[in-house]
């Protein structure tokens, strides 16, 4: 969606897979792949959230990983 140009459309999904994935970490704590992905999807939306002009979003996004 983001590399059609709807980046507004695919903040909302990123961030329900930031979600999901948190979910499979928790559930599988010892599974590498699932932290990797999930550190991977918080950068994204931090990314789309600075690209969208919502800095506040992206730092916070950016904390809730750490």
């Amino acid at each position: 969606v983001r590399d059609q140009g709807r980046s507004a459309e695919a903040l909302p999904l990123l961030l329900s897979a930031v979600a999901h994935q948190r979910t499979a970490c928790e559930a599988m704590p010892g599974v590498p792949e699932y932290r990797k992905r999930l550190g991977n999807h918080y950068r994204e939306a931090s990314r789309l959230q600075r690209a969208l002009g919502r800095p506040a979003e992206a730092i916070a996004t950016a904390r809730d990983w750490q």
